[in-house]
């Protein structure tokens, strides 16, 4: 038995993403940060 008040809510005990969804979309956001944080610095060197 939990603490009073420290239950989760049913409506978010589903998974929103399958493990292999959430991997995929992490390293997708990841790469379109690396490629534009490099591309910010190349025209900032100029």
């Amino acid at each position: 038995m939990g603490r009073p008040g420290f239950e989760p809510g049913t409506n978010r005990l589903k998974a929103e993403y399958s493990t292999v969804e959430l991997a995929t979309r992490v390293i997708y956001r990841f790469r379109n940060v690396y490629h534009n944080s490099t591309v910010f610095l190349e025209n900032a060197r100029g």
